[in-house]
């Protein structure tokens, strides 16, 4: 027996319309087309692989590397007249401080404020040192009576110059030079016009040679 095609409901021999849902039958033989596959739907097709698009001039700018601003050495401000006269004759003032090298930077560098500033005090400390010598020399002629082996057989006596004159003083003194060399230096090092205490007290600028041009 035969089935509706549409809904299944079983049919009569001969029916040509279902009695259930009067949908027509078809002819005795008739054998109904096999189901045809769905075409794909647009967003089930694979897209085909597309190929990149050339670059435009604003991307290929920005592919380029970045601009590098060039590096400059950072700006040193000038010297003054008096700070660059310190730094080119730093090294006949520190001469200065050495004894009789104090006359080097004043002929060498007789135009330069700054070398002749530490020569004046390169000089008084000379004449100080002068003095020292002078003074160690007196306080040797000093001398005092000794007796050795008092009491023997062979005692003797004499003369000699006593620790305090003949050490001790001159020691103190020379130490006090050796100072005023020390801080006469460091002001030299650091480029300032500056006088080592007592050096001031010598009025060495007084005379006309020795006076600033």
């Amino acid at each position: 027996m035969a089935n509706c095609v549409n809904c299944g409901a079983p049919l009569p021999e001969g029916a040509m319309f279902c009695a259930a849902c009067g949908t027509q039958q078809p002819a005795e033989g008739y054998a109904p087309p096999a189901p045809q596959p769905a075409p794909p739907q647009p967003w089930e097709q694979q897209a085909a692989p597309q190929q990149p698009a050339p670059p435009q001039p604003w991307e290929q700018q920005a592919q380029q590397p970045g601009y590098q601003q060039p590096q400059y050495p950072p700006y040193q401000q000038p010297l003054d007249a008096e700070a660059q006269d310190a730094q080119d004759n730093k090294v006949m003032a520190i001469l200065s401080y050495f004894g009789l090298l104090a006359l080097v930077p004043w002929f060498a560098a007789p135009n330069s404020k700054f070398a002749r500033f530490h020569a004046r005090q390169g000089l008084k400390l000379l004449l100080l040192e002068i003095g020292v010598i002078i003074i160690d020399v007196l306080l040797g002629l000093i001398k005092v009576t000794k007796v050795a082996y008092e009491g023997t057989w062979y005692e003797y006596s004499y003369k000699t110059t006593p620790f305090i004159t003949g050490t001790l003083i001159p020691w103190i003194l020379w130490a006090g030079l050796g100072v005023l060399a020390i801080l006469g230096l460091m002001n030299a090092l650091k480029g300032i016009k500056k006088a080592p205490p007592l050096l001031n007290l010598i009025p060495l600028e007084k005379i006309s040679y020795f006076a600033d041009k």
